[in-house]
């Protein structure tokens, strides 16, 4: 096996880990080619788009499903340029943009009947782990009318600092479920209440949207699982920057809003990034304790049997390529 295939192939291992855990299901074809609906519009080479993996899930709010046509990279922290970024991310949105009128894609990754939508999904692994640009600006300068999306198609970008936390977030996962802390995949789902003007569809399945794993607070919830002997309760993964005794407030006021005080469920938040002041986030969130409570009127102790704060370990998310090439092989 090659040394660049090896390296590509940790960061199809990579995200095929994280979603696992995130309730995404995954289309049997990899890296497939598929014909392109508008050649003369998309000029690409053979006629054709590529397509590394095709994840999917049900929306819990549209009821339509989300098929994810991704990009897998897997880049030294030398490789991870403007020029190679600004390509693949066009080159996407070309693909994003066709796949939602291409009879080629429909054979090869569409299996329902139902309304379904097509995103695309860069997903940049710095496979060495020591990348410490600033992606942000490597986005911001692309040109947006270099890219090929209709008004409704959507691009998102996993960058190496995001897949480092959501790793984090589904090793925590696994480390809860190995200590009968929290049940597993099948048995827990992710938090979508209902809104003013839109219901949940899904009931008590719903997998993490694209958009909550792009955002700072991610709601697991579980019911009792008497299989396991395991009590029903809520895990959030929280991961605002340097978080606030305000901050905080507006976290706890949150899970009012949801109702998650009213189940009378334990809350777990679990803090996902890194912080110049992880030493000081217990203090900032008991600061926080004391002042809703002090706002609402509410006893400060039985809010602390209600919710509890820590601050999750970091872990690697590197591969070896000999352990990958050897397992290559045994294929």
């Amino acid at each position: 096996m090659a040394e660049t295939a090896i390296i590509a192939k940790m960061a199809e291992r990579v995200s095929d880990e994280i979603f696992l855990f995130f309730k995404w299901e995954r289309r049997k074809s990899r890296d497939r080619n598929w014909e392109c609906a508008s050649p003369e519009l998309h000029k690409t080479k053979g006629k054709t788009h590529p397509s590394d993996v095709v994840f999917y899930y049900q929306h819990p709010y549209l009821g339509e499903d989300i098929y994810i046509n991704t990009d897998l990279k897997s880049y030294s922290k030398t490789s991870i340029t403007k020029d190679a970024i600004t390509k693949a991310v066009i080159s996407l949105s070309k693909a994003t943009h066709c796949a939602n009128n291409s009879e080629s894609f429909e054979r090869k990754y569409i299996h329902t009947d139902d309304q379904y939508d097509v995103v695309g999904m860069l997903f940049v692994y710095n496979h060495c782990g020591d990348y410490d640009g600033e992606f942000s600006k490597i986005l911001n300068g692309i040109n947006h009318d270099d890219l090929m999306l209709d008004e409704y198609n959507r691009l998102y970008v996993l960058c190496p600092n995001k897949i480092k936390k959501l790793y984090d977030i589904t090793t925590d996962i696994s480390s809860l479920i190995a200590r009968n802390k929290l049940p597993k995949p099948k048995k827990y789902s992710f938090l979508y209440p209902d809104l003013v003007l839109t219901k949940n569809r899904l009931g008590d399945s719903e997998p993490a949207t694209l958009e909550s794993l792009l955002s700072e607070m991610l709601i697991i919830k579980h019911d009792y699982d008497e299989e396991e002997n395991i009590n029903a309760g809520y895990v959030v993964y929280y991961s605002k920057d340097e978080p606030t005794v305000d901050d905080f407030i507006y976290l706890l006021d949150s899970f009012s809003h949801y109702q998650m005080f009213d189940k009378g469920r334990p809350i777990k938040i679990r803090y996902t990034r890194e912080s110049s002041s992880e030493l000081d986030l217990a203090n900032v969130f008991e600061s926080a304790v004391v002042k809703y409570s002090a706002i609402w009127g509410k006893k400060e102790q039985d809010l602390n049997k209600k919710v509890s704060f820590d601050i999750i370990t970091k872990f690697s998310t590197s591969y070896s390529e000999s352990v990958l090439g050897m397992e290559n092989e045994e294929d």
